[in-house]
Order: C-alpha cells, then sequence, then structure tokens
C-alpha cells in the first residue's frame, strides 16, 4: 500500500474516496487484508487495534533518554521478541526446529505464526474479501 493511499484512507476517512483495490507485499499484505476486509467506518480502528497488538510489548516502561539507553532497550527488545516471540504475531517453536528431524511439519521454521492468522480472523471480515467487489 503506498503512501498516498495511506494517506487516503488513515487521514482522510470521510473523503468518498474507495480504493478499487489495495495490494503489499509482506506486512503491506496484511495492511491490505485488514483495509479490504473492513467497512470504510471500522477500517482505521481495526488498523490501530492491529498494530497495537503486534507492537505492544513494553520492555521497561521507563528508561532515562540518551542514545546508550535507546541502544540498550532496543537490544533487550529484540532479544525479548526472539526468545518469546510477538504477542498477536508470531512464537518461537517448542522444541527448537533443529532437534526434530528434517522435513517435519515443525521444522521447517523457527516460528509459529498461528498468532498472526488468530489476530486476522478477528480483525478481518473474509468474506466481505471473498464477495466484495474490493480485490
Amino acid at each position: 500500500m503506498g503512501n498516498d493511499m495511506r494517506t487516503r484512507i488513515c487521514e482522510n476517512p470521510n473523503d468518498g474516496a474507495e480504493p478499487n483495490w489495495v495490494s503489499g507485499v509482506s506486512i503491506g499484505a496484511i495492511n491490505s487484508a485488514i483495509i479490504a476486509g473492513n467497512t470504510p467506518e471500522n477500517r482505521i480502528a481495526r488498523l490501530r487495534e492491529f498494530w497495537e497488538t503486534v507492537s505492544g510489548r513494553k520492555i521497561w516502561p521507563f528508561t532515562p533518554d540518551g542514545d546508550i539507553f535507546r541502544a540498550l532497550r532496543n537490544q533487550m527488545s529484540a532479544m525479548v521478541t526472539m526468545n518469546l516471540g510477538q504477542p498477536g504475531f508470531f512464537k518461537p517453536r517448542f522444541p527448537n526446529p533443529w532437534l526434530l528431524p528434517t522435513g517435519s511439519a515443525n521444522g521447517t521454521s523457527l516460528y509459529d505464526t498461528e498468532p498472526l492468522r488468530e489476530t486476522l480472523l478477528k480483525l478481518v471480515d473474509f468474506d466481505l474479501i471473498n464477495n466484495g467487489s474490493k480485490r
């Protein structure tokens, strides 16, 4: 989803401009599904709910300002996410795929994206996408 469309949908939701189609790659595809799978009056709230869900974990509620503290907070956040996953987005596989036989279903990736599936089922009306005119 390009910046122009994001501006239209998120910053000017009542201007009557309605996209005929939306597309995206990676996280943009998720944003596009949320946009296409919701009515215009619900899109912004659903997008916000998604982003608050997948980026809401706080490592420390307060850290002093400064580059050293920001770098430490960022490193700690990355470490916690690698080890615990991100709520509503992904979780680590257990046991670790390195310990499983080659080609086994759980041995193909380090993380399980079932939490993302559950989040999307909650936030996206897939019938609206499948039966609607928007693609």
